[in-house]
């Protein structure tokens, strides 16, 4: 009796999750679309108008280490013959469908005829849905390297989210703080085995490379946001490299994701200003 009622929750338990994997699944979609949609209209129009278009209102962009509005960035610049492509390589969207991030390559054309781009990098941004039910970019920030050997193919299908992953924005934040003040292997031992790390001049480098590297590295938290579903989670702030003797100021950026109750890095990018 007592296993007939435990597969009777079992079985409630998944018509509960299956309208939410549902929903995500569709939102998952959509995000892509806007991704994508985003970045068409800047190969079609401009650079300007296309962030002026798809940033949120209170979306945010980063100068010398600090974020600033990015509507009023952008509103500041007139649109130009330069071209900005790009495209998601990768994306992810939370159980409870209001947040997510998409990441991937970009090139830069001084002008829009120019056969072969001048400039390489990858970028990450942070996507909400509004009350309207569109999707806006939050925070955008990324980094430049070289020519890539290779190019970066589509790596998305479905979303990975768990639907019984639930935390707050306190216990995101201690997590952060915990992240920034140890030392040791904190990447190797804080990452999930999707994570992408981002450093100026490289697309990719490892957790290994990155707890390497980690001594030349001063973060100063700034803000946070998280979902409703309380397992996707995001912190920003200033980042200081030090390098030989050159001391670089920039800007970082982090999604965490839930997993077994213990925050886990997915993504970290550094850019430098």
């Amino acid at each position: 009796m007592q296993l007939k009622k435990a597969g009777i929750k079992g079985f409630y338990a998944l018509l509960i999750a299956l309208p939410v994997f549902t929903f995500a699944q569709s939102d998952f979609k959509n995000l892509v679309a806007a991704e994508k949609t985003f970045a068409q209209y800047s190969v079609e129009h401009s650079t300007q108008q296309a962030f002026m278009r798809f940033l949120a209102d209170d979306g945010l962009f980063f100068k010398k280490g600090q974020p600033v509005n990015g509507k009023e960035r952008w509103a500041t610049i007139k649109p130009d013959s330069s071209k900005l492509s790009w495209y998601p390589a990768f994306a992810d969207v939370e159980a409870s469908s209001e947040l997510g991030f998409t990441t991937g390559p970009w090139e830069y054309r001084e002008n829009k005829a120019d056969k072969d781009a001048g400039a390489f990098g990858n970028y990450i941004t942070i996507w909400k849905k509004q009350a309207d039910g569109t999707w806006k970019a939050a925070i955008d920030l990324g980094i430049s390297h070289a020519k890539p050997r290779a190019e970066e193919l589509p790596a998305y299908g479905t979303p990975t989210f768990a639907v019984a992953g639930h935390s707050t924005n306190k216990a995101l934040l201690a997590a952060e703080s915990k992240f920034i003040a140890a030392t040791g292997s904190v990447y190797q031992q804080n990452s999930n085995s999707a994570v992408k790390i981002f450093r100026p001049g490289q697309p990719y480098i490892t957790t290994q490379a990155a707890d390497a590297e980690r001594a030349d590295f001063t973060y100063t938290l700034i803000g946070s946001g998280i979902a409703k579903s309380g397992e996707l989670g995001y912190v920003y702030g200033q980042a200081i490299v030090k390098n030989g003797d050159k001391i670089s100021n920039g800007s970082y950026l982090r999604i965490w994701k839930l997993h077994d109750k213990k925050w886990e890095l997915n993504v970290e990018v550094v850019g430098l200003q």
